[in-house]
């Protein structure tokens, strides 16, 4: 039912707060100026699980917070 769950090669696991945010917030945070520095310098594929993408402190909408427009490759 409710909550966040962590996807995992065989299934789901349930995240309490402390988890999520030491697994998915705080790591997405941390990876902001090294994307930022290196997305500067040339054109860059960047690829990271699904988890990383959603949510207020996904790596999509911190990016967006920092004034990025983003865009799906088609």
């Amino acid at each position: 039912s409710g909550g966040t769950y962590f996807v995992l090669k065989n299934g789901y696991i349930k995240l309490d707060s402390l988890a999520l945010r030491f697994i998915l917030e705080d790591r997405n945070i941390s990876w902001i100026p090294k994307i930022e520095g290196t997305i500067k310098k040339s054109s860059t594929l960047i690829a990271m699980g699904y988890n990383h993408l959603i949510g207020d402190e996904g790596v999509l909408q911190l990016l967006r917070d920092n004034g990025y427009t983003l865009e799906p490759v088609r």
